[in-house]
């Protein structure tokens, strides 16, 4: 691009060296004192133009615009100093003069006014010294501006404040001339107008003057080159224009907010946040916060209350309506600016902006805890509203403290949190498809799925995500109940309130089936330990000798209101040691204990010695035995081992061959069976079969006891009345 420099200079006494070397033409000089101290003389008379140096730098962009590297315009209200050489009495403090409103000049010894207006120093000097030549021979002219007037331009495109202004010249020249004067220039004239937008092309800035010469100026070449030829002085009459961009990059808006033409830094933005953020709407927020740094991206997320957890930070939009009417949109990726690796996302903003957060398609997991960290987030100390459904032992809605009573932060809320405040989930939760619904800001519903199971055997943490506001969590019932899984399960952090009491119930062959209400602290407060199978069967007095131990079941009711059956082998604990198979209970579970179509007389022996049979059963034996009355005796004990019990048969009353068995059966009846007594036979369901609980063995009197016992009652009255002869007989009656 064509520059323009303004660099042209000739002393004084450069002119003195023209008019010496004998040129025949009148010789004029134009000075104006520039910034530093310095006058910017331009020569004129004669050819002088045609053999000027090159150093007066008459670029393509001085064609375009005009003669700007004559830099000046005389026009009404500028004071200028007029010195002719050798007359003093016209020249110093009797030199300096104004242009009246009308445009001219009013000069000693002439007959009338010069116009001046519209003419540059150079110019207006060769007029006065043409107007002189009459009076003077060969009259030498010096021309200075002393005090620049006020010029008047146009701003307008992409500024905060578009319109015409005033700009007045800083600083003011002495009567010598050597003043320092600075010349409004273009970023001043910017400036002026409120500086550029955010939206404005600086590569492209546009003056247009008074005569309709135009160019156009690279600022970005300034404010990052120090290119100092792009800021050029601005003249009366001339107009501006910002075009807005049609494309911006990040990197762009950025490097535009923090020149030193692009706006009051102090002035209140008027912003909108939309989409996935906690408080979307309007907001009025300060350019500069109170550590100085200026509005970005991220701080107004964080004016709006951070990111939602369904944001999506990749697709950030920055909306932009420029001056002249262009919409304009920013794509951001935040996710550079989480991780460090990209600054220039955190665009800054400019008034009026809207910022569009968008809910992303689908959740990576990953990312979602990178953002939750971050002060992207929100504040991390607002309560969290959730709801929780499903297989908990507490579903509902819960307000989550994020700090403690002394104020303390308590940390992120995730899904394990979350459950531990439901009370835990149920032993029929299927934590492989729980879900966490995320409403939206489009009225939609984001579904996460969680696998707890991959947290617990592969410590995969992003399984336990980072809930958001209004978060509800899913967990479903499990469709097939693994027991090895089961036992993980209950000892994990979210299983449940590990001293709460357990409320079940047991039936079928078990010696006191009913409900119960299972403790799990002791009377100290010390824990019990889990609540299993085993254990339960060992409250309800253990199991009968009939029960089958191969086929119980647990039955579990669900959050559904369907029940689920798991099955428990416990003849598989007692062969194998599988310890998957004594289930571990749940709130309000159920255990059956069914009657064994048959019994394996074989197993009797070490199913009685398991935990979960009674340690005693109580049988009566009655009858002809040494020790008749209530005898207790191990689980499947035999028949012929509760006689030795009792002491063995009488042998001179008892019947030896046989005895009589009576049971009280389960379902109310009364079984009697007359069994062959052989203390030979081992355990066998014909003859010596093993005993249960309140059974009552009758051993019967023999044939020969039975008749001493009945001569016994015929002849008691008669042996009666003789004792008492006897006793008259003794006392001589």
């Amino acid at each position: 691009m064509n520059k323009l420099f303004f660099n042209q200079s000739l002393t004084g006494l450069t002119a003195f060296a023209v008019a010496l070397l004998g040129s025949s033409s009148p010789v004029v000089s134009a000075a104006i004192p520039v910034g530093g101290g310095s006058s910017m003389m331009l020569v004129g008379g004669g050819d002088l133009d045609k053999t000027a140096p090159s150093n007066f730098g008459q670029s393509q962009k001085i064609a375009q615009i005009g003669q700007r590297g004559e830099l000046y315009i005389l026009g009404p209200g500028d004071r200028v100093q007029v010195d002719i050489f050798n007359v003093p009495e016209y020249s110093g403090g009797n030199g300096q003069h104004r242009v009246l409103a009308d445009g001219t000049l009013n000069l000693p010894l002439l007959p009338g006014p010069i116009f001046v207006q519209g003419l540059t120093l150079q110019q207006a000097a060769r007029q006065i010294s043409e107007q002189y030549r009459p009076f003077l021979t060969n009259p030498i002219v010096t021309l200075s501006l002393l005090e620049p007037r006020p010029i008047n331009i146009a701003v307008a495109g992409e500024v905060n404040r578009p319109g015409s202004y005033s700009l007045t010249p800083v600083g003011l020249g002495n009567t010598g001339g050597g003043g320092a004067i600075q010349v409004p220039t273009l970023t001043r004239a910017l400036q002026a107008a409120g500086g550029v937008t955010q939206s404005a092309d600086i590569r492209n800035v546009q003056i247009r003057s008074a005569t309709g010469a135009g160019g156009s100026f690279d600022l970005s070449r300034l404010s990052q080159q120090a290119a100092l030829g792009e800021d050029i002085p601005v003249r009366d009459g001339d107009s501006i224009f910002v075009p807005p961009l049609t494309s911006l990059t990040p990197q762009q808006a950025s490097q535009l907010a923090i020149t030193s033409f692009s706006g009051d830094q102090t002035r209140p933005v008027n912003i909108t946040v939309v989409g996935e953020v906690n408080r979307p709407g309007p907001y009025i927020v300060t350019r500069v916060d109170q550590t100085g740094g200026v509005l970005t991206v991220s701080r107004a997320i964080q004016t709006a209350g951070g990111l939602t957890g369904a944001a999506d930070v990749q697709n950030v939009k920055v909306q932009r309506l420029t001056q002249t009417g262009i919409a304009q949109t920013i794509n951001l990726n935040l996710l550079g600016l989480v991780r460090g690796t990209d600054l220039s996302q955190d665009v800054v903003l400019a008034p009026g902006d809207t910022i569009v957060v968008p809910t992303v398609a689908r959740l990576d997991l990953d990312q979602a805890a990178e953002i939750a960290n971050t002060s992207l987030a929100g504040d991390p100390t607002r309560p969290l509203n959730i709801a929780i459904t499903g297989e908990v032992n507490r579903p509902g809605s819960y307000t989550v403290q994020r700090i403690d009573d002394k104020g303390g932060q308590l940390g992120l809320i995730t899904v394990t949190r979350a459950l531990q405040t439901a009370g835990g989930i149920t032993q029929s939760a299927d934590i492989r498809r729980i879900q966490v619904r995320r409403p939206t800001r489009q009225n939609t519903e984001q579904v996460i799925n969680v696998d707890l199971w991959q947290l617990l055997q592969a410590g995969d943490l992003k399984q336990d995500i980072i809930l958001g506001q209004n978060d509800t969590i899913v967990v479903p019932t499990s469709t097939n109940v693994n027991t090895a899984e089961l036992a993980q399960l209950a000892v994990t952090s979210f299983a449940g309130d590990s001293t709460r009491p357990l409320n079940i119930a047991i039936t079928g062959e078990v010696n006191r089936p009913g409900s119960y209400t299972m403790q799990r602290l002791d009377d100290e407060g010390g824990q019990l330990g889990v609540v299993t199978v085993t254990r339960a069967l060992q409250t309800a007095g253990g199991i009968t000798q009939t029960a089958d131990i191969r086929r119980i079941q647990v039955r579990r009711p669900t959050r559904e209101g369907t029940e689920q059956i798991i099955d428990v082998n416990l003849w598989q604990l007692l062969q194998a040691g599988d310890l998957n198979q004594d289930v571990i209970l749940d709130q309000n579970d159920t255990i059956v204990v069914p009657t064994a179509e048959i019994v394996d007389l074989t197993e009797t022996a070490q199913i009685g010695a398991a935990n979960f049979s009674p340690a005693i059963i109580r049988v009566n034996v009655v009858g002809e035995v040494t020790k008749p009355g209530v005898v207790e005796v191990p689980p499947n004990t035999s028949l012929n081992q509760a006689l030795l019990a009792a002491g063995g048969l009488n042998q001179l009353r008892a019947k030896t061959q046989e005895v009589e068995l009576i049971r009280l059966n389960p379902n109310g009846t009364i079984s009697r069976r007359t069994l062959e007594l052989d203390f030979s036979q081992e355990l066998n369901e014909n003859n010596n079969p093993s005993l249960r609980p309140n059974d009552v063995i009758v051993v019967g009197r023999s044939r020969i006891a039975a008749l001493s016992d009945t001569l016994s009652t015929v002849f008691s009255p008669v042996t009666n009345i003789l004792g008492v002869f006897r006793v008259l007989q003794l006392f001589g009656f």
